[in-house]
């Protein structure tokens, strides 16, 4: 059955024969993962003596050298305010966005597609079918920025951050958050948000989208991502200023996890929520966290169990995705994490969390390809470091798993399960 890297080559038709859909949005959320090559420009901030970027039309200056020309020099400058703790109004700039062709640089290939190692293959695939393909060779990229912070000495402050914006043919912008790479530093703030929010890559992707909705006042936006990418597509949008929010058309979530119920429950979410887009593989594990599966869209899947998070085992037929059904098992992982939050306090699943860091920071490795490849000696290392572990903290770790394995325990025991399974 077609996937999303089948779609990009083989559909033909323009957005002007067939409308976005939540197919081209999965396609574009997928492209974050590439580090983008020099070409593509990045956003940055503007200097206090340097003209506005961009004229009241929202057109671009007539002289490209106005522009930083180092990206690495300008995702610096922009870091202070876009990464960083500094609440000083910025204003921003970006040159011309690059179109699709301007990905294809050979001899930048080593760098751009090791974010998303288990699927670079996939990725590079996928860019050469976007430079080619007539329903997306039109759209222009730019805006990009990445930021990455390990939180060595605070574990509130690890972050792992990436975005660009395409410029679609209708004038709309779509904004496009990277999800969880194989970093370490990744998979730290995603466990993060159990306990934190704003997690730093959601303050960022708020951050992000003013500046982007600020660049580009005259511009509908979409905003989209899968896995955190999707959270912080929601998030951004949810806590964004209400003019901000009347721009946006609609908010793509693919596979991301949901938000706690404070800011579920507020004002200016509810202006957003009819907007937003959700869908999940059949046996989700991520997109069903702090949401509810009734708010999803269910995909059908090639892959199995937590394979099926990867965007590429999403089945589409005729343009668009195949809908599935929720699992059981899905269902029953959504009700124990729930339950689980309920049970147990913010400040235990931190300190569970500062133990389970310390451990995985002593195997000395910073991806997950890498633990994994070197699993014994991984191992060998986390088993040293656990008896270093305090008694307290070890008793804390025993009391959450116990936890999390009751509440497991006790939807896998429950009618509702056993009705669900008699049905499946």
């Amino acid at each position: 059955m077609p996937n999303i890297i089948d779609y990009s080559s083989e559909e033909m038709r323009t957005f002007a024969r067939k409308p976005f859909c939540s197919a081209d949005s999965l396609i574009l959320s997928f492209l974050s993962y590439v580090d983008m090559p020099k070409s593509i420009p990045v956003l940055s901030a503007r200097k206090p003596h340097e003209k506005s970027e961009y004229r009241p039309s929202g057109k671009p200056p007539a002289k490209p050298s106005d522009f930083v020309s180092s990206p690495r020099a300008a995702l610096n400058m922009v870091s202070r305010y876009l990464f960083g703790n500094d609440k000083v109004e910025t204003e921003f700039k970006c040159a011309r966005p690059a179109v699709m062709s301007e990905l294809l640089r050979a001899e930048e290939f080593a760098s751009m597609f090791n974010s998303y190692k288990n699927e670079s293959q996939a990725m590079r695939e996928l860019v050469f079918n976007l430079a080619a393909s007539a329903r997306f060779r039109e759209i222009k990229i730019g805006c990009f920025a990445k930021s990455e912070d390990y939180g060595t000495d605070d574990i509130s402050k690890v972050k792992q951050f990436a975005a660009y914006t395409a410029f679609l043919p209708d004038e709309t912008v779509y904004i496009a958050f990277r999800g969880t790479d194989t970093s370490i530093a990744g998979w730290k703030e995603d466990f993060n948000l159990s306990f934190q929010c704003p997690v730093p890559s959601q303050t960022s992707a708020a951050k992000y989208l003013s500046a982007v909705a600020s660049l580009f006042p005259d511009k509908k936006i979409m905003l989209g991502g899968h896995s955190k990418g999707g959270n912080l597509a929601v998030y951004a949008a949810a806590v964004s200023d209400e003019r901000i929010q009347r721009r946006i058309e609609k908010i793509y979530s693919h596979d991301g996890p949901g938000l706690p119920d404070e800011l579920c429950s507020t004002e200016s979410y509810e202006r957003i929520a009819g907007k937003i887009h959700k869908t999940v593989p059949e046996e989700s594990v991520v997109g069903v966290i702090m949401d509810k599966p009734e708010n999803c869209r269910v995909i059908k899947s090639a892959g199995h169990n937590i394979n099926q998070h990867f965007a590429k085992s999403w089945q589409i037929q005729n343009g668009g995705f195949m809908v599935g059904q929720l699992s059981n098992g899905s269902r029953v992982f959504c009700e124990a994490i729930s339950d689980f939050m309920r049970k147990v306090d913010k400040r235990t699943r931190e300190q569970f969390l500062k133990t389970v860091y310390l451990l995985l920071d002593s195997t000395g490795y910073s991806d997950i390809p890498s633990l994994a490849k070197n699993w014994y000696q991984s191992v060998s290392a986390i088993s040293a470091a656990l008896k270093n572990v305090e008694a307290k903290d070890r008793e804390l770790m025993s009391g959450v798993m116990k936890a999390f394995a009751q509440a497991a325990f006790q939807q896998v025991s429950s009618p509702s399960f056993k009705t669900g399974k008699e049905q499946a």
